[in-house]
């Protein structure tokens, strides 16, 4: 089965390529992620998740878009794992790159959003 991604919104599947060799993450590390646990289609302690992404845009001066709500990932989180069929223990990571530009000094802060999930090698259970 071909999983799916999705990147700033839409999604595509994983084997696609979609980015050049001028990808800010790819070239200079450019980039920050997040990796959540997921358990029945639902991103876990994702508030807490996305308060450390968010600090960590505010340092490298990543400039903030609508995709990056709360509620927005959320809402592409849970159709991703629903595209991929992961509706029980699941991993989703979050990437935000910059956009492509500039030599070692960019020249732009706008991003990009990556969203991939995988199925969990152990099956996560809360506890009762």
């Amino acid at each position: 089965m071909s999983l799916y991604l999705s990147l700033n919104g839409k999604l595509h599947q994983s084997d696609t390529p979609l980015f050049s060799v001028n990808n800010r993450g790819f070239k200079y590390g450019d980039a920050l992620f997040e990796t959540v646990k997921c358990i029945n289609g639902t991103p876990l302690f994702l508030e807490a998740h996305l308060k450390r992404l968010y600090a960590g845009m505010e340092l490298l001066e990543f400039e903030w878009n609508d995709l990056l709500h709360k509620s927005v990932l959320n809402e592409d989180a849970q159709r991703l794992l629903s595209r991929n069929r992961l509706n029980e223990g699941a991993r989703l990571r979050i990437t935000v790159y910059r956009n492509d530009g500039g030599l070692y000094t960019p020249k732009t802060n706008q991003v990009s959003v990556v969203l991939e999930t995988w199925p969990s090698a152990n099956k996560f259970e809360l506890n009762t």
